[in-house]
């Protein structure tokens, strides 16, 4: 750490590089690993299509762009405490200057690089149950496995551990499966409502809308995700599904590619 701070020239100048590690407190820490994968648009678009509805109140950044478009940017959602940032470093980096120039080995490892991002606010840091005596030292925030274990722990409720497949296959799947008749017909519903409503989110918040219209088999929010998408989910697959345009038969979950990625933190 000291190294960078001596290669920044405002902090060399004020000697900051010369500082104790210890004698630095967090204000903000950014937790970051990249994933390298051949498709990150669409691994970007999944994060979008699968984030949950009020996961500890947080909501979708506003950013005025399409949502067809962004979808496949980046999935950014917040509250005052920290926000999830996931996106395509490609498209991040052309958004910012389209006229960098990049050698070709660099420019094809970025277009298969997507950034997971944690962003961890001061409040949170205090109110946090991290393990550590003084909670806004900066030292595990410099440990690598810290900061992947707390990466993996904040990704998988979001998420969850299971593969993301196509429609035509989840529909295979859950024909084949030996659930009843009814119970089938709803599942199937349920991911053609998740596309339609463009995303887990939407769908989640017009089922507790009681002014929105949803299928009435679905329950309250609490069933809709203790019985229906639980009964999905044992079947090993995720409730948002790959659309057969996309021409991709299967993704494992963003929970298994970060913990089979090293990645870089």
């Amino acid at each position: 750490m000291n190294k960078r701070l001596f290669e920044i020239n405002e902090f060399r100048h004020v000697r900051l590089h010369l500082s104790s590690i210890e004698s630095f407190k967090v204000e903000r820490a950014d937790i970051a690993i990249d994933i390298i994968h051949k498709f990150p648009e669409i691994i970007v678009y999944l994060c979008n299509m699968s984030f949950p509805y009020h996961h500890c109140n947080m909501i979708r950044k506003p950013i005025k762009k399409e949502r067809e478009i962004l979808n496949k940017e980046s999935c950014c959602f917040a509250n005052q405490l920290r926000g999830f940032n996931i996106y395509s470093k490609w498209r991040a980096i052309i958004n910012c200057n389209k006229n960098v120039k990049i050698s070709y080995e660099e420019r094809k490892q970025l277009k298969q690089t997507v950034r997971i991002e944690i962003q961890i606010m001061k409040k949170h840091i205090l109110n946090s149950k991290l393990k550590f005596p003084d909670q806004r030292r900066i030292n595990p925030f410099l440990d690598k496995n810290f900061c992947h274990d707390y990466l993996k722990k904040e990704i998988l409720p979001v998420f969850g551990p299971q593969k993301y497949v196509s429609r035509s296959k989840a529909i295979k799947i859950i024909q084949e499966s030996l659930y009843s008749d009814y119970i089938k017909e709803v599942m199937i519903s349920i991911i053609d409502m998740i596309l339609e409503f463009g995303g887990m989110y939407e769908l989640e918040k017009a089922i507790e809308d009681k002014n929105t219209y949803t299928p009435s088999h679905y329950g309250n929010l609490r069933t809709f995700r203790e019985c229906w998408l639980k009964k999905i989910r044992s079947l090993g697959i995720q409730p948002i599904v790959i659309p057969d345009s996309f021409e991709i038969d299967e993704i494992p979950s963003i929970y298994a590619l970060l913990t089979s990625e090293k990645g870089s933190n």
